[in-house]
């Protein structure tokens, strides 16, 4: 499950040492804040591999491939 990787800094008890903050103010606890910002999680996490920001969590192919199939299904 790839979500707890995005949760480090997109909630609201972030714990990375960077964005004490959601970057953008952008959270992803609920599956309703998710499917908010599909296509930009999308373009950001699979497409483009942006997101993680620098990879700073070393999230894999797989987890990116999780995330895409969570959303186009």
């Amino acid at each position: 499950d790839a979500l707890p990787i995005c949760l480090n800094c997109h909630s609201t008890m972030n714990r990375d040492d960077i964005f004490k903050v959601a970057p953008k103010g952008v959270i992803f606890e609920t599956e309703g804040q998710l499917l908010q910002y599909k296509e930009k999680i999308l373009l950001q996490v699979v497409a483009n591999r942006t997101m993680p920001f620098l990879n700073k969590t070393g999230m894999t192919e797989n987890e990116r491939m999780i995330m895409n199939r969570f959303f186009t299904q």
